[in-house]
């Protein structure tokens, strides 16, 4: 799907990188991304999270947020999101995200994430 970027609303906004936390009592899938705009350059921390009564027709079955953070910060970060190594497991990835959601939950506003809609209200791919 197109994501329109919520620093400058083009629809040049992409994840990167991500890693899933794993379901909690609320919500079946909680993902940390590393995602970028194209256009503005401006870097962000999302936190993606579907409900476990997931229904296409409701909005609020899923949260997409973004939290603008610095490139220095994005650039660091990636490293606890790429690909496990030996030394690397995906238990330690889920905790890097985890720390790295609540530090900017807690130190930056939410944009919401908005996703390109046709004319006809569907989502645009």
């Amino acid at each position: 799907m197109s994501l329109i970027c919520p620093n400058c609303k083009a629809d040049q906004f992409s994840c990167v990188s991500s890693v899933e936390l794993g379901p909690d009592f609320h919500w079946d899938e909680i993902t940390v991304q590393r995602s970028r705009c194209r256009s503005c350059n401006q870097k962000f921390i999302c936190s993606y999270r579907e409900k476990r009564s997931f229904r296409p027709d409701r909005e609020d079955s899923v949260s997409h947020v973004a939290y603008k953070v610095s490139l220095s910060y994005w650039f660091l970060v990636g490293f606890g999101f790429q690909t496990p190594r030996r030394r690397k497991s995906v238990g330690w990835r889920r905790r890097v995200a985890g720390g790295v959601l609540a530090r900017v939950s807690a130190s930056s506003h939410a944009m919401p994430v908005v996703y390109k809609r046709s004319a006809n209200g569907n989502p645009v791919n």
